[in-house]
Formats: C-alpha cells, sequence, structure tokens
C-alpha cells in the first residue's frame, strides 16, 4: 500500500513569527526510506533535478550517527517553531516538519503539498535517507539535497553538486544556522558555508566504523578495512560504484588513508 502524505492546508501564515525581529525560515526534513533515492532505484537525476530545480546536492553524502536529529524537535519548539510531523498547521509560528516518506509517490505528494501550501519558496528543506550498516556506496553513499529558502540566495549556481563529505550530522547545525539559533556544542557542521562558498575550511575526512569494518574518506577516495583482513581503496572520482579495488597499485596513496584510518 502506497503510503499517503497529508499536510493541512487552510490559510497558511507561517513564514515569519509574530514577535521574532528576524527572518526566520520554514523548515522541512524529508527523511525517506533506506535505498528510495539511490542511484539504483532511479537510473538519472531528473526526479531530483524536477522536485528541487533550487536545490544543492552533495556528491559524498554519508550517514552519521542515527540519533543525530534526537532533540532537535524539542529545541526548535523552544525557540518558537509549530512542530509537526504529518500536518501543517494554521498559525504565526514558523513551520519545523520532519516527514518520513515510504514511497516515491510519497516524496511527489509531499513536495507538491509544500507547493500548494505556499510553503515552499519560503522553505529549508533538507532531502535524506537513512544509510546502511557497510561501507560501500549503496549502503553508505545516501542522497542529500538541500534546498534554501528563496531569499536566501547562493554564489554557487541552483542545482550544483558539492563534492565536499558531509553526514548526517550536520543536519542539525545547518538548520540551527539557518534559524539564526546559537548553538551549543555537539558534533557536525552548518553546511550552509559550503553552499554559500564562505566555508574557510572544511572537514578532511568523513568515518565508517562498526564491528565488520574500519573505512574513511575524503570524498575522492575511500579506504575499507575490513576486519576479517585485507585492505580496499577505491578511486571515487572515476569510480563511484566502487568495482576497481587500487589498492594494490597506489601504495603511497594506500598509506596516507590508512593512518586516516588510524585517526579514527
Amino acid at each position: 500500500m502506497k503510503l499517503k502524505i497529508f499536510l493541512a492546508c487552510a490559510a497558511l501564515t507561517l513564514g515569519f513569527s509574530a514577535s521574532a525581529r528576524t527572518y526566520r525560515p520554514n523548515i522541512v526534513i524529508i527523511e525517506t526510506r533506506a535505498g528510495l533515492t539511490s542511484d539504483s532505484s532511479m537510473t538519472s537525476r531528473s526526479w531530483q533535478e524536477e522536485l528541487f530545480p533550487e536545490g544543492y546536492r552533495f556528491v559524498y553524502a554519508y550517514g552519521g550517527s542515527a540519533d543525530a536529529l534526537d532533540g532537535l524537535s524539542d529545541m526548535m519548539s523552544s525557540e518558537g517553531y509549530e512542530i509537526t510531523e504529518l500536518s501543517a498547521y494554521e498559525g504565526t509560528r514558523p513551520l519545523f516538519a520532519r516527514i518520513r516518506v515510504e514511497t516515491h509517490d510519497a516524496l511527489y505528494n509531499t513536495v507538491s503539498v509544500l507547493r500548494q501550501c505556499g510553503l515552499y519558496a519560503d522553505a529549508l528543506i533538507i532531502l535524506t535517507s537513512e544509510s546502511g550498516d557497510t561501507p560501500y556506496h549503496d549502503s553508505w553513499h545516501i542522497p542529500m539535497i538541500v534546498k534554501l529558502p528563496s531569499s536566501r540566495r547562493s554564489t554557487l549556481p541552483r542545482g550544483s553538486s558539492v563534492t565536499d563529505p558531509v553526514t548526517t550530522a550536520d543536519i542539525p547545525p545547518t538548520v540551527l544556522h539557518a534559524a539564526g539559533i546559537r548553538r551549543n556544542g555537539g558534533d557536525g557542521e552548518s553546511m550552509l558555508p559550503l553552499i554559500r562558498r564562505k566555508a574557510k575550511a572544511w572537514r578532511h575526512y568523513v568515518y565508517f566504523v562498526n564491528d565488520e569494518y574500519i573505512a574513511v574518506t575524503d570524498g575522492r577516495f575511500k579506504y575499507i578495512q575490513p576486519r576479517n583482513g585485507g585492505e580496499e581503496l577505491y578511486n571515487l572520482l572515476v569510480d563511484p560504484y566502487e568495482t576497481d579495488n587500487i589498492a594494490g597499485r597506489r601504495s603511497i596513496l594506500l598509506n596516507i588513508m590508512r593512518e586516516a584510518a588510524k585517526v579514527r
């Protein structure tokens, strides 16, 4: 059965807080089922470009902590945002919504309703997905698209791809940054400077560690060390699906990535 997403859409005036002195965007996080938006489920990016023509795509986005978004709803609520899971309510406070979708139809319907309700243009929308339990492409390389509010323009052309490695742990700082809320510690970094091309420096590596693997990537190369032995090294720029293990042919690079993995 196809999951249907309903968002109440009456006379919504959620763009600004009645008492706020500064601009506050609506914020919508769309979390898809693992694999729903992977390259294997759609052979082209046409559906992404149709849904988010103004969005910025992070080519190397990786799943972070499973609880990366925990506590974010409470924080946004305390800052005067209207919190909702599946419905957008009438009111004067900005909207913060986390929407989980299971099918492509639900994804299309969600974006369509946001447009119909007048929430789309003035919203910061982050589309992401669950990640799997291995460091390989289909499991670890998850989609992440960020659409800025129309009033928050970037010097980066719309529809651009950002190759810097980011994780789901970067979502909370991004939301807080966009909402103008002071951040008190925590993991991750705001992705907005990357989009606005104002990031002075970004992290060098993203890590994956569990009982079976240790892995690290800088967005260009990925090093994987299965705990049962062996080493794998992939050039993601020319081999994004990780079919050609170059560990035996790039000894200097292999050593660099191996040392990077030890840091973790």
